[in-house]
């Protein structure tokens, strides 16, 4: 175990611990984040749904073909060691792709989920969004599709 007494001194004063969803939810929503990196798949997609631009970090071959498949800005780890700023990393925090294949990605999710019996949600960033002038509030669930 490496013991860094700088680290440990930043750590304890700056990390945040979460106990419910809700708590990290606000924390992001209230947080003014302008930009989110790291190698946890799950935590980097909730600052992703909370708008803040987020760069996956690939550590391991599940977190490669995820972001992969979902077409998410992303550096594979030995490239994250050569980075020297944060300007560095937020270059390459770039949505294009992922903005380009989204509407695919989004028709195959919900064939998935109209095959498998499943209900679909609908929310974007947490924020409300509209469909069809119908607005839906993050926390709402829209029964749109049921299979028999």
């Amino acid at each position: 175990l490496v013991y860094d007494d700088a680290l440990f001194e930043y750590m304890r004063n700056h990390r945040k611990m979460f106990f419910s969803i809700k708590e990290w939810n606000d924390y992001l929503t209230n947080g003014g984040f302008t930009f989110a990196y790291g190698s946890r798949f799950h935590g980097n997609m909730n600052a992703l749904n909370h708008g803040i631009p987020t760069l996956w970090i690939t550590h391991d071959s599940r977190t490669t073909e995820l972001a992969e498949t979902l077409h998410l800005p992303r550096i594979t780890y030995k490239q994250f060691e050569s980075v020297k700023s944060m300007e560095q990393l937020i270059e390459y925090c770039n949505y294009e792709e992922t903005e380009k294949h989204y509407p695919e990605l989004w028709e195959n999710y919900k064939l998935f989920l109209r095959e498998n019996g499943e209900i679909i949600l609908y929310f974007k960033y947490g924020k409300p969004i509209s469909l069809g002038g119908l607005q839906i509030e993050r926390a709402q669930i829209i029964q749109i599709f049921l299979s028999s």
